[in-house]
This record gives structure tokens, sequence and C-alpha cells, in this order.
């Protein structure tokens, strides 16, 4: 993610998704083509910190806004956005945390 208000933005609302359990959900994978898997639930995630968008990593010039309205579909939204961004920390090595 990058380190940006948008960034922490972002890392804030998907916390906030995974504590409403809305990051997964059971259903059909097609990965394994198989039914009762657990799977994303619609809100995606970048896996990777390189290799582009086909390799769901960066370079992604849309992720960002891509998504932060799949959060606002299930409801995710910034209700009080410096309390929610101030709970977004960096690291000394540049990666964020949640406390």
């Amino acid at each position: 993610m990058p380190d940006t208000i948008e960034g922490r933005e972002l890392l804030a609302l998907l916390v906030k998704a995974f504590r409403r359990k809305l990051t997964f959900t059971v259903g059909y994978s097609v990965v394994r083509n198989r039914d009762n898997c657990i799977v994303w639930n619609g809100i995606h995630h970048k896996t990777s910190t390189s290799g582009g968008t086909s390799n769901y990593g960066y370079p992604d010039p849309t992720y960002i806004n891509r998504a932060m309205i799949e959060l606002a579909d299930k409801g995710v939204v910034i209700e009080n956005k410096q309390q929610e961004i101030d709970d977004v920390t960096v690291s000394r090595n540049n990666q964020m945390f949640i406390e």
C-alpha cells in the first residue's frame, strides 16, 4: 500500500471490512474449480508488491479508486477521516500497520 493519504484511507477501510467479516466468504473457487471454498468477497486486494495488475501487484494506477468503490458498495466508508487515518501508523521500514 502506498504511504499516502489515499493509501492510509484504503488501509483503514480494508481493516474495517476485515473486522466486519466482509473480506472473505464461502463460495465457488474459480481457481480450484470447487464449491464451498473460502474465497475473496468482491473487494480486490494486492497480494504482491510487484508484477503489475496481471500478478495482483503494483504498479496499478487505478487500484485505490477501484477498491474504495468496492468497499463503499459494501457499506464500508470513512466515518471519521482523521481518526481512522491516525489509526494507521507506519513502522520504521515503511510498512503500514493498524493499531
